[in-house]
């Protein structure tokens, strides 16, 4: 992990010029080639194409302030931002690999601002961030360009798989459905408000990240035991969490004496076939998640087959990176 303890801390608005998005209703909305980015929690911000030309320029960094507020990404390219949105413009020579360092740094202060209490454009200008320094106490730029860059390289080396082999299409006519409550042992989370930073996971109802939305220190007799699925209520997709964690309100846990890493990515794959269910209005609370049903193979005795499952996992490319 990085020390951090001699990084200094910098107004946003002493290194960005803080320009507003403009709202463009759906009605207004043509089909076209600008990207239009609205304040959600992935696919870099991106919620559609419009025809319309772009209002704001690339090489910036969209930062939500309501909807999923405090959700930073990099725009490569002209976009058009909603209302919901503002957008940073550099007052030094930025790159995508320091907006790429500068984006989970601006992430990590969305913990102070909810739906009621929005990151508007007077406190985001006076916020302030905590970056590494150079000789001189101004920000190390280079160093974050170069921490990027290492760690664009190290994946690469990572993502090798050595499963090179496509896996046969599944036949899913002898697949049974089962009752999620007959399945696992579903409970609620203790929620966590107040955190503070550190390495434990927090999973929240965030639908991107495998559901976590920051690392922070433990919380003493609210700490949640790994090997298990979370599904978040206004979240709703279903994430495996290997190891221990904390988690915000509306969190949920699915357990199986049998579950490991391998057969839980096979189930929440099925599990996630069933969001377009739920919506924001209908949140995917726990007795909803109780009742519902998802198909499986079995064994020889009608029983779901985890070892199938887990095997199929692994049989994927990729899955020696698992």
């Amino acid at each position: 992990m990085l020390d951090t303890s001699k990084w200094v801390y910098f107004k946003i608005s002493d290194l960005f010029l803080v320009k507003k998005g403009k709202r463009l209703t759906k009605e207004n909305q043509i089909s076209g080639s600008t990207p239009y980015i609205g304040a959600v929690d992935s696919n870099n911000g991106v919620t559609g194409y419009v025809a319309q030309s772009p209002i704001h320029e690339g090489n910036t960094i969209s930062l939500s302030y309501n909807g999923s507020v405090g959700e930073a990404f990099y725009q490569e390219h002209p976009f058009w931002a909603t209302d919901d949105v503002n957008v940073l413009y550099p007052k030094f020579a930025l790159t995508k690999n320091i907006a790429l360092f500068i984006c989970p740094i601006l992430r990590m202060e969305k913990y102070r601002f909810a739906y009621g209490r929005k990151w508007t454009l007077d406190k985001m200008n006076e916020s302030i961030i905590k970056l590494p320094t150079d000789k001189k106490g101004e920000p190390d730029w280079q160093f974050m360009e170069d921490f990027i860059k290492e760690r664009y390289n190290r994946i690469e080396k990572k993502t090798i798989t050595k499963i090179k082999s496509k896996s046969e299409p599944l036949n899913i006519s002898n697949w049974k459905q089962f009752k999620i409550s007959d399945l696992f042992d579903c409970n609620t989370t203790p929620a966590v408000h107040e955190i503070e930073r550190g390495t434990i996971p927090y999973v929240t109802r965030t639908s991107a990240n495998n559901g976590v939305d920051a690392f922070v220190s433990e919380v003493h007799g609210k700490l949640n035991k790994g090997n298990c699925i979370t599904i978040g209520a206004e979240g709703r997709f279903a994430f495996y969490q290997p190891g221990q964690f904390v988690s915000g309100v509306k969190i949920y846990t699915l357990r199986n004496k049998k579950l490991n890493k391998y057969n839980a990515l096979f189930v929440c794959t099925l599990l996630n076939q069933e969001v377009y269910r739920y919506c924001y209005g209908r949140a995917r609370i726990l007795d909803k998640i109780k009742e519902e049903y998802i198909k499986l193979p079995v064994d020889s005795q009608g029983n779901p087959d985890w070892q199938f499952m887990g095997n199929y996992i692994k049989s994927l490319p990729y899955s020696d990176l698992i």
